[in-house]
């Protein structure tokens, strides 16, 4: 039985936000020309969503049913992820995610993850927002 205090929209996140985008793109002492071609290339996946075969403790929402998830107060939010970037032959990973806490609640960001010794740990946050 799923966990329904977790509650992810199946359709990942499509990073087009212009702030995010700016700010990621300016970071010149990391990425590469061609770094930048490959994340403009996978920002907008096709045809990928998240299931409960990937997730399988928690409660897959489509993004259709957000506007109606709110207006039961018990409701705690939910979740959205970005589809990872694997970057640098998949030593280093972009992912976004955001919490929806409410119409005027939330809070989300983009981050760089770096593999080291099989572990991902956080190297920098770009566009943190909470609202």
């Amino acid at each position: 039985m799923a966990d329904t205090n977790f509650i992810l929209i199946q359709e990942p996140y499509i990073l087009d936000n212009i702030y995010c985008l700016q700010e990621l793109f300016s970071d010149s002492s990391f990425y590469t020309k061609e770094d930048y071609e490959f994340i403009k290339d996978k920002i907008k996946p096709t045809s990928f969503v998240w299931t409960s075969d990937i997730f399988n403790s928690v409660r897959i929402m489509s993004k259709n049913a957000t506007n109606e998830f709110f207006k039961d107060r018990r409701r705690k939010g939910y979740y959205s992820f970005s589809v990872p970037i694997f970057l640098k032959n998949d030593t280093y990973c972009l992912f976004y995610s955001d919490n929806h806490c409410g119409y005027e609640c939330g809070e989300g960001h983009l981050k760089l993850y770096r593999n080291e010794k099989g572990k991902w740990t956080e190297v920098k946050t770009y566009c943190k927002w909470i609202s």
